[in-house]
């Protein structure tokens, strides 16, 4: 005898468990586009409400990336650790944001193929130290030249990007021969080690460091000769206190002469590159964040950010796409590279 009808019912897919939920497609595209594209959780939820016909709510979306955020941090301890023990060149910036309507300091660690990101209410050495990858750091930092980089006793490399530009600064304002000609060595050595890596090879002979090196020495010489110390003035028979301040082209020079090293470690070591652009492409996507949000509301928030912009950022590097990688995290095996499992 066969009955009129028959109720049949379907298991869950794997990964659901409950009547109503997102799924990870959905929580892969939300949280790319607010931590990947930037855009504001309205916008995000308009977004959604668009094209699905189903707003999601800015608390689900808050939910989200606090749940990938807690999902890449191994990743990111990972990352962190195989920048600070292995010996390679490592770029870093910092930039201002807003968190909670105080300021704040986004800070940034960097290689080809590996990003880093840090919150911290200060800039300098008190920030670097709880960060903890300078203290430990075994290879190179490149870095603008700011004091505080040179209270941790490694080896570093200048941007001379930065310096071309004060070069240029004084060109327009101090003209002097020294300046163009100084300017002119900087790029010289930079065409001349670039084609050296063309041809395959890992260093300069003696003889060209040493020729390049010399004829960077005279042109400092020729600066402090065109510049001599400024001498403390009398106010009414009395002496200023404090330090004498000095002019900008003083500086530079002092930067050259005593920095030397660290300004010509491209020249000498064909892994340190002429400039650090890599460090301030990395960390200029929260100038254009802080553009179009503003400030985050909470630190909490802020930390996730730096959790899951620099595990995009590497995955990125590698050759994975924001929303693959996002939703390799969601399903518990966050990407991260093979030299880094392998390291």
């Amino acid at each position: 005898m066969y009955t009129l009808w028959e109720k049949n019912k379907a298991a869950f897919p794997i990964g659901v468990n409950q009547a109503v939920q997102y799924g990870s497609e959905i929580k892969a595209q939300a949280v790319s586009f607010n931590q990947y594209q930037l855009l504001p959780l309205q916008r995000i939820s308009e977004l959604f409400a668009t094209i699905y016909g189903q707003a999601i709510s800015q608390g689900s979306l808050i939910g989200f990336c606090q749940e990938i955020a807690e999902k890449v941090q191994s990743v990111n301890q990972r990352i962190k650790t195989h920048l600070t023990e292995r010996e390679v060149v490592v770029h870093f910036d910092e930039n201002g944001s807003r968190v909670d309507g105080k300021l704040h300091w986004l800070h940034s660690a960097s290689i080809e193929k590996l990003t880093y990101y840090a919150l911290h209410q200060k800039r300098g050495y008190p920030a670097m130290n709880d960060i903890g990858i300078l203290p430990n750091l075994q290879g190179r930092a490149i870095h603008d030249g700011w004091s505080s980089y040179f209270k941790y006793k490694i080896f570093h490399g200048l941007c001379n990007v930065h310096h071309l530009r004060k070069l240029k600064f004084l060109e327009e304002r101090y003209p002097q021969p020294w300046v163009t000609k100084i300017t002119a060595l900087l790029l010289k050595m930079k065409e001349v080690t670039e084609r050296a890596k063309e041809k395959g090879l890992d260093r300069l002979t003696e003889q060209q460091c040493f020729d390049y090196l010399s004829l960077y020495d005279v042109l400092i010489e020729e600066g402090y000769l065109a510049n001599p110390d400024l001498e403390r003035t009398e106010t009414e028979g009395h002496k200023k206190r404090g330090r004498v301040k000095q002019n900008p082209i003083r500086n530079l020079l002092d930067q050259f002469k005593y920095c030397k090293d660290s300004v010509l470690a491209f020249l000498f070591d064909f892994r340190v590159p002429f400039d650090n652009n890599l460090a301030e492409r990395d960390i200029r996507m929260m100038k254009v964040k802080q553009k179009i949000s503003g400030c985050f509301r909470t630190k909490e928030g802020a930390d996730n950010f730096c959790d899951i912009r620099g595990y995009i950022s590497t995955s990125r590097k590698n050759g994975v796409n924001a929303i693959d990688s996002l939703h390799m995290a969601i399903a518990g095996s966050p990407f991260i590279p093979d030299f880094v499992l392998l390291g």
